[in-house]
């Protein structure tokens, strides 16, 4: 017969009012690269900022519009 005995249990708990409002976004480090890239050269397009971060386009328009939200 199997002899079960007393186990603490570890729980971690996280204070949801703690969390940083800057990294609420799943694309906060390309969105900061944008923002970077739009401050150097307002008329860039969305195919160079593309080519800069080595992303897609529509990986590009997804976080813009993401931005703009």
């Amino acid at each position: 017969m199997l002899e079960l005995k007393n186990r603490y249990t570890h729980i971690d708990f996280k204070n949801e009012d703690s969390k940083n409002v800057l990294n609420n976004s799943k694309y906060f480090l390309e969105e900061l690269t944008i923002i970077n890239i739009n401050k150097n050269s307002e008329s860039v397009k969305q195919e160079e900022i593309a080519k800069l971060t080595r992303k897609s386009i529509r990986t590009i328009k997804m976080i813009m519009k993401n931005m703009i939200e």
